[in-house]
Order: structure tokens, then sequence, then C-alpha cells
């Protein structure tokens, strides 16, 4: 003790003045921070006395500062609580200190976390044309535990494709805002889904939902989910004619009452129909989109060089591409669209992304295809940004073929600073890709690829900050007969810009293969591997998965998907395990049986009560020739964990024609719906009925002309206001 205050009573006898902790100051640029950050300490100690300063940091670590007053720059390497101290001379000696302040340093978050979809179950199969589904995404997202780590302010969304039942993109929604709270913590999470049934669809579909961030890097993706589509009345196409319309308009209004408030009034105008007027050598159509995630309606107004005996509704066929082989010198294969598109991009940066604007391909007989487009890529709404962006892409393509190609491609997206939604993001962004993609068939049956893209990130605010990162995916694909073997290297920087669509990544490291086979003339058997790091954090993932299927002639077909699912990140250690089946028959007089679900367990084992189980199953029959057509269904979804509940709905439709008319054609067609359906939770109740009418007069054989008459009911399981809806609408089916 006698030789730690010698210092002390030196500074006395020279005369200075004791310690005075108010004339001291010891202050952070930031009290939290994350592990490496550099924080910069400014102290104040020109009142404390004549003898050198230094700071203590809490980390062991220790700094003579050279003057009374000034800045210092530190780096913490270890999460945890820390004291920096500023002292006179030594921070051993008690007295000495005179100013101090607490720092918090946490661990790194992903900027792009990992998760994973549970289960999707779509309550209510098989539904009407036209009808309002639910669909029930239960989902987990990898995050860290709250001592000592950052939480990511992470906008996430969900996108919901339509696809054909051989997996063809038809439709892709608009993206739907998911609370920020639903992810955070690494819990079981649900989302509910509203989503309207296509009013020209009509057959077997599959929906596929997947998660994304604001900025287009997909989070999950989850299993495809067969439904049943009743088609509404569906009159004979005319060949050989000038005029060509296919699909369904329906506009009407919807009252909406909640308890005893006043009822809201609201019109709807549902426009899935494709017009079109044909020449020798073209086809100029004209479209109407409506989505069903954000209800809005969208032109769409195409122009081909093809000309057409008839045409297809909207949702009946997937996206158009240019088709053929152009004779050398001779016109390109093109489509022109303006309105709603998918603009087609490179598998770095997603395959696809959904634009409003104007979209031009042509595709030339030597193998030069151009592709441009400039337009919206996300609509403002009071959760979502407006956004615009522009892409071009050229493509050149030779060998048998065109088994090999080059392609560069450009593009780019920005936030409209003045419709900006924050949602918790840094604030509005702008950024731009570049990528060249080389596809080269180095041997018979087999084919190498090699992509490599930059980025570059601004954030639009007052002195912003620009962030420019590069990605690259090599991968290799051999073909045999029914053998297809493909494997994959990607690094994707943490701040590279990506597309949309799900296959868009950012902030991952890994690789990936998939392998297929035929083990009989009628079953396949598939395995796909994955494993991935990030790139900003520690975080990792890997992903197990095989499938099993078998479609004989005349029988059931058979559909088994097993896959073991692992997430790694600070603090924690979350496990899936998820078996989805499929069990269908077709048979040739229109009726189809249909038994689909899953069953998920996860656990957390770094987490209490981290374990979650979910349970979904699809019960469909349905039957439809000409007008007359009957369909059930019973769905049931269930969720244990940390929420628990369980769904159940029943759902019947009939239809029939009546009032004699001509041919196969009857006078007058009815279609009547009836669905129920009951959720319980943690001492709650919820139920909803929905029932629905469409009476149609063929005014001839091919226009008919109907009423659609819906009423619901839906008792929230919280105990709110119970909310009605009810609804008379005109409906309108073309097939000309």
């Amino acid at each position: 003790m006698i030789l730690l205050s010698i210092p002390a009573l030196i500074m006395l006898f020279i005369g200075a003045s004791p310690a005075i902790a108010s004339a001291a100051s010891l202050t952070a640029s930031t009290q939290q921070l994350i592990v490496g950050q550099p924080v910069t300490f400014s102290y104040d100690g020109v009142n404390s006395g004549p003898g050198p300063l230094v700071i203590q940091f809490g980390d062991g670590s220790t700094t003579q500062l050279p003057n009374l007053t000034g800045t210092t720059i530190h780096a913490y390497r270890s999460i945890g609580a820390y004291d920096a101290r500023l002292c006179e001379v030594s921070c051993f000696v008690r007295g000495n200190e005179i100013a101090g302040i607490g720092i918090i340093v946490m661990a790194p978050a992903p900027r792009v976390p990992f998760g994973t979809i549970l289960g999707t179950s779509v309550l209510g199969a098989p539904f009407l044309a036209g009808a309002v589904a639910q669909i029930n995404v239960s989902f987990r997202v990898a995050a860290q535990a709250q001592v000592f780590s950052t939480t990511p302010q992470i906008d996430f969304q969900a996108v919901v494709d339509l696809e054909n039942e051989h997996g063809d993109l038809i439709r892709r929604s608009d993206p739907l805002q998911i609370p920020n709270f639903l992810v955070q913590g690494g819990e079981i999470a649900q989302q509910i889904i509203d989503y309207t049934i296509p009013n020209d669809a009509k057959g077997t579909y599959q929906i596929v939902v997947f998660l994304r961030t604001d900025n287009g890097a997909t989070v999950a993706v989850g299993q495809p989910t067969r439904i049943v589509i009743l088609g509404g009345p569906d009159p004979a196409p005319i060949v050989k004619n000038e005029f060509h319309a296919s699909g369904t308009i329906v506009t009407g209004p919807t009252t909406t009452t909640f308890g005893s408030s006043t009822p809201s009034t609201s019109t709807q105008f549902q426009s899935n129909l494709t017009t079109a007027l044909i020449w020798p050598g073209q086809t100029l159509s004209l479209a109407g989109l409506y989505d069903p995630v954000s209800r809005r309606s969208d032109p769409v107004l195409t122009l081909t060089p093809t000309s057409q005996n008839s045409i297809s509704a909207p949702d009946s066929a997937a996206t158009p591409q240019p088709a053929g082989s152009p004779a050398p010198g001779g016109t390109p294969q093109y489509v022109d669209t303006l309105g709603r598109a998918t603009a087609t991009l490179p598998n770095l940066l997603g395959g696809g992304d959904t634009l409003r604007g104007l979209d031009l391909m042509y595709k030339y007989a030597d193998g030069w295809t151009y592709q441009g487009a400039a337009g919206y890529t996300q609509l403002g709404s009071p959760t979502t940004s407006l956004r615009t962006g522009d892409a071009f892409d050229v493509m050149r393509a030779w060998g048998a073929s065109g088994s090999d190609s080059l392609r560069l491609t450009y593009f780019a997206q920005a936030d409209d600073v003045a419709k900006f939604v924050p949602n918790g993001s840094a604030g509005p962004m702008s950024a731009n890709a570049t990528v060249l993609e080389f596809t080269d068939l180095v041997a018979r049956n087999l084919t190498a690829s090699i992509s490599g893209g930059a980025s570059s990130s601004h954030l639009e605010a007052s002195a912003g900050t620009t962030s420019s990162d590069a990605a690259d995916k090599a991968g290799l694909q051999y073909t045999l007969g029914s053998v297809n073997v493909a494997a994959n290297y990607h690094n994707y920087g943490a701040d590279f810009a990506v597309g949309g669509g799900p296959g868009a990544v950012s902030d991952t490291a890994g690789s990936d293969a998939t392998a297929t086979a035929n083990v009989s003339p009628v079953s396949t058997v598939s395995l796909a591997w994955l494993v991935d790091s990030k790139r900003s954090a520690f975080s990792r993932h890997s992903d197990e998965t095989g499938t099993f299927s078998a479609q004989p002639p005349n029988g059931f077909g058979l559909v088994l998907t097993a896959t073991h699912d692992h997430m790694l990140v600070a603090g924690s250690a979350l496990t899936s395990d998820t078996l989805a089946y499929g069990i269908s028959r077709s048979w040739m007089n229109g009726a189809s049986l249909a038994l689909n679900g899953t069953a998920s367990r996860s656990n957390d084992a770094l987490r209490v009560n981290g374990s979650s189980i979910v349970k979904t199953n699809n019960l469909t029959y349905a039957i439809q020739k000409g007008s007359h057509m009957f369909g059930a269904g019973l769905s049931s979804n269930v969720v244990l964990g940390t929420e628990q509940n369980t769904s159940t709905t029943e759902n019947v439709n009939y239809g029939l024609g009546f009032g004699g008319g001509s041919g196969p054609t009857p006078a007058y067609e009815l279609q009547m719906s009836a669905m129920g359906g009951e959720t319980t939770g943690f001492r709650s109740v919820g139920r909803i009925s929905m029932y629905t009418a469409v009476l149609s007069r063929h005014l001839s054989s091919h226009v008919a002309l109907g009423l659609r008459a819906e009423s619901g009911t839906m008792v929230d399981p919280m105990g709110f206001d119970t909310m009605k809806t009810s609804s008379v609408q005109l409906q309108m089916n073309l097939n000309v």
C-alpha cells in the first residue's frame, strides 16, 4: 500500500490540487457496439490536476493520454459489459478515478439471417375461383440470444408464388410485410396471408411461400402445397377469329362491420381477363391481372409476333417467353409488355423480379437475345416503400441447342425517398449490380457454369454511406437419361445487392448439390445437400433433403419428402426435422382425390422452451364435368410451442346447370360454397364462416354474365369485435 501511494504523495508535494470529479468527464461515441467496432472516447480532465491522465478500458488494456483533453479510439474484442475509467496517473490508486462510463459490447448479427418454413397450410380447399383463401405459414428465423447480442432491425416480407402442377410459375404476388416482432427471439411464428384465388383459374395448382428481407434477399422457401380450384362458367372457345377474349371480370361493393361500429363499404374491381387482336404474323393482347395479396389490378399490354387461334386466361399459363427459332435473317421472336411483367435475371440475382412498367425481349436466329425493362419493382403502401428499377440483359448463345452462352446483366433499384416507409430500416437505399455469366458444354452430358457480379449500395440520406461488394458462383451439371447430378459453389458478399425471387441470396458463402434418378419406370428419388455460412457474422446452416415420388398410370401417386435442417448462430442452435407427404389420384371422369400435409419438429438446444411442433393436413375431393361440379375438403393446422393453437376448416362446393340452353351449354349455372373454421388457442376460441353463391346466365355459348354474392363472419380468437362482411358483385366470363 505504501508503494501504491507514492505517486499520489508526489502529486501533493508539488502542489497539485485534489481531483474534482465534477470537473472531469469521459464520454463515448456509442455505449452499445458490436465486437471489433471502433468507439471514440472523448475526455476532459483540465481541472483535475497537472498529472498525466490514463484510460482503463475495462478489458485489461490501458492507454496513457498525451493531453488533458482530447479523444482516443479503442475496439473491444469480446462481448460483455465493461467499465471504462478516466484516472490520474493510475487507476490502481484509490481516489485517482475522476470519470467513468459503461460500455456494452455485443455479438454482431447477420445482415440476412437464416430461416426455415416448417409448414404451409392453405385452409378451405378446394376453392371456387375468386374465393379468398387463408394461407397459414409457420416459420422460425435463427435469432441470436438477447444477452450481449444485437437485435437486427430487418424488414421481412412474405411472397406467394402460384405455380401449375409441374412447378412452372404463373403468378408472383406482391410482398406482404411481416411485423418485425414476429421474427425476433427465434421462437416459432405464424403469419396468416389472405390470398384471393384468381377468378379465371381452374384445375390443380401449387402454392409456394417464401420469406425475404426488404431488399429482396431470400431467408426461407416453403414446400409446394397442392390446391384444387373449381372453375367458374367456362364458355366454349371460337376458333379462327380476329378478336379473342378469355377470363373473368368481377366488380361490386363489399361491406365490412366490426362489432357495433358503423359499416364501411369499398368497391373492388378484379380483372383476370385476356383480350387479343390477331392479324397475320402478330398478336396484340391486353390482360388485366388482379394481385391476390395486395388486391391491386394491373393492365398488361403484350405484343408477340405469332398468330394464335386461341388465347388463355392470365392464370392458366406461365409467363410468355419468346418461342421457336426465327429463320436466319428473318424477324426475331419477341415479347413486348407494357404493364406487369417478370424481368428475367441471372441466377446470381435470383432469377426474376416483378416489374410494373415496360419490358422488351427480342430473340434472334444468330443466338443473340436482348431484354430491357424499366418501371416499379415495388409499389408503395402503408407498410411498403415505393421502389423503382431497371434492367438490361444481353446474351449470346451458340453450340447445339444453345448449350454454350455468355450473358451480361445490369440491374438497379432505388427507394423513393419521399414515399419511404422505415419499418426499422436505416433509410431509403439505391443499389445496382452487374453480372457476367458463362455456360459451356465442356463434355458430353457435362455442363459447367460460372458467374460473377459486383454491386454498389447507397444510403439515400444526408452524408449517406456507400457500400460496394461482389458475388460469384460456379457449378457443374451432369445429365444422362433420367440421372441428373449438379454441384454448386457460391459466395455472396454481406452487402451484395440482389434482385428478386426465391433464388436471391446475399451475405452467404457455401456449397450445394442435388441428384435425381428414376428407380423404376414410375418412381423417382432425389437428394439435396446444402452447407452455408454468413459473411457478416458467425452463423451456419446445413440442410439435407430426400424425396421419393411415384406416379403409376392408373393408381394413387405418392410423394414423400424428408428434411433435416440445422441453423447455428450466437446463443442459438436450432434443429428442424420435417416430413412432407402427398397422396393423390385423378380419374378420367374429371374427379380427383388428394391428401397432403407436413409434420415438423424443431428444437433450439440453447434456449429455454425452444421446442415446437407443426402439423398440417389437407384432404380434398373434387369433380367437375361441364357445369356440374362437387368439391369437399377438410384442413387442419396444429402448432405446439411458445405459441400454441389449432385451426380446422371444412369446405363444401356444389354447382349445376339448368334452364335448358343450346348443346352442352346450359342457360343458367349456379355455384355454391360453404366454409366453416375454428381456431383454438390459449383460453381463446375463434370461428369463421363464409358462404358464396354465383348465379350466371349464358348470353351466348361464349359469354356468361352473373352475380356473385358472399357473406362471412369472423370471431377473433383474442376476444376482439366480431367482423362481418357481405358483398354482391357483377361477374362476366368470356372465351371468344
